[in-house]
């Protein structure tokens, strides 16, 4: 087995990396997320339930077809371009033209599929003007996706940070001064245009000097070595987007859909901010993997440890408090969603943990596992909706998503675990006993009180990693190399 204590040492330069792209990403998307907030605060006061359910509903509709162009573009500009960054740039201009081919006939098919199913007519012009926003999206995502590649997110922070605040701030501005819902949609088709197009800019002139010209020459070949991978990341993005718009159509109860908008939203962020480190790490696994170190799997290893530990400290707070904290902060007519965060936020776990499997096994080039990974979870997922949420209705549509990533991260790893020699015992037992051992504190004494019951549990958790986990030498190492990599950043920006 892969003994933590038989790594190899850890180097400072794959960590910095690491480090240094998670920082630009994080930085990026925290201030974007943070606005992201209130806007969403604005938007589900203003709006009411229902309505924001119709916003929630169509940013879905575009989404689930934003996300079969991807193809798996991306990452294999990554992985191409952290190998070889000198051969790379031919990949990144093919991709390029591409996503944008498939956008725009995503965007005819999006647009036109909602008028034909849509009978209200409002909500089909909202999906209409958000149908216009995919190609411009998608061509964000592709530089967003060749700036991770080259390794300098600090053109993602930028971009995020001037085009959504200038999004948030327009669309609150028209909301308040009494705006309708179509104009926030198509404020957002707009940023995502602008955003586009400076991306192009930006990556050209600052990045690499790649040509814009179309070109589809070993077009069939690049999207072969992708398509399994954009399958897949599709398939995975169907149950935090797909869950909307099978609901609309399965349960009958559409006053529940701003409920289950709320909790689709606050996962799908902190699932998201998991995504970021991953994206973020995909050039130094495949390095790590190409020199066939071992680096990787011991990433993937610690991400589950963290995982269950601060996943399990996010349940135990929302089993407690949960319910109050949506009320208090969006309004007591969300009061639904706050019941259903309870169960929602442990998604996290199984959600944070396929994740890491499908990264490592993304730097080692197996495309068709993590396909069939993914291909699982979408099918028990489709197949739990169509059971749980007609009779069910929101609590059902939560469950099923749930039970699509436990069977992701069971397909996933297992086919991680027949390929590499992954310490089962150090990534997932032990903190499951220390996860375990702290929920049944809090079941025990929140009877007697919900914040003595949140305390104990927490500490029961920390007292649990210590006794059963423990931190190894090499997390210690990775821990003091991340906090040097902050400071040398700080020290630069000053």
């Amino acid at each position: 087995m892969n003994d933590p204590k038989n790594n190899i040492p850890i180097s400072g330069k794959g960590i910095a990396s690491v480090a240094k792209n998670s920082l630009h990403l994080f930085s990026g998307f925290g201030i974007v997320k943070l606005a992201r907030f209130f806007y969403l605060l604005i938007l589900a006061r203003t709006l009411g339930a229902e309505l924001y359910g119709i916003f929630g509903y169509a940013t879905s509709w575009y989404m689930a077809f934003l996300g079969a162009t991807g193809l798996g573009l991306g990452q294999v500009m990554a992985k191409e371009v952290g190998a070889d960054p000198k051969k790379g740039g031919e990949t990144v201009r093919l991709a390029w033209s591409v996503r944008a081919a498939v956008s725009l006939v995503a965007a005819l098919i999006c647009g036109a599929s909602a008028l034909f199913m849509e009978k209200n007519p409002d909500v089909a012009r909202v999906m209409l003007i958000f149908s216009a926003a995919l190609p411009g999206r998608a061509i964000s995502i592709w530089a967003d996706s060749a700036f991770n590649a080259y390794e300098k997110n600090q053109y993602f922070l930028r971009q995020q940070s001037v085009f959504r605040l200038l999004e948030f701030t327009s669309g609150a501005v028209f909301l308040l001064a009494g705006g309708k819902l179509s104009a926030i949609a198509f404020i957002h088709a707009v940023s995502w245009w602008a955003q586009g197009v400076f991306s192009l800019r930006l990556l050209k002139n600052r990045v690499a000097p790649i040509p814009l010209a179309p070109v589809f020459k070993g077009a069939g070949k690049l999207i072969s070595k992708g398509l399994p991978v954009g399958l897949a990341a599709a398939m995975s993005m169907w149950a935090y987007q797909g869950i909307l718009v099978l609901f609309r159509f399965l349960n009958s109860h559409q006053a529940d859909m701003g409920q289950l908008v709320m909790v689709v939203q606050i996962l799908f962020i902190m699932l998201h901010t998991n995504g970021l480190f991953f994206k973020a790490s995909i050039p130094a696994l495949s390095r790590s993997s190409k020199r066939k170190d071992s680096r990787d799997i011991f990433f993937c290893e610690t991400v589950c440890r963290a995982a269950i530990v601060f996943g399990t400290a996010g349940g135990i707070i929302a089993l407690a408090w949960g319910p109050w904290m949506i009320a208090a902060v969006f309004g007591p007519e969300y009061a639904h969603a706050g019941e259903l965060i309870k169960t929602a936020i442990w998604i996290v776990i199984p959600g944070s943990c396929a994740a890491a499997f499908r990264s490592v096994l993304l730097a080692g080039s197996r495309y068709g596992r993590i396909l069939a990974g993914a291909a699982i979870g979408a099918a028990v997922f489709t197949g739990s909706m169509f059971l749980l949420a007609p009779k069910m209705g929101a609590a059902g549509a939560v469950w099923a998503m749930a039970a699509g990533r436990v069977a992701a991260f069971l397909s996933l790893g297992a086919a991680l675990f027949s390929l590499e020699k992954i310490n089962v015992r150090f990534a997932l037992i032990k903190p499951c006993l220390a996860a375990f051992f702290s929920v049944m504190v809090f079941f025990i004494l929140r009877p007697l009180s919900a914040s003595l019951a949140v305390f104990s549990a927490l500490g029961a958790l920390l007292a649990g990693v210590v006794f059963f986990c423990g931190i190894s030498a090499e997390e210690k190492e990775i821990i003091y190399l991340t906090a040097k990599a902050i400071q040398t950043r700080k020290r630069v920006e000053t």
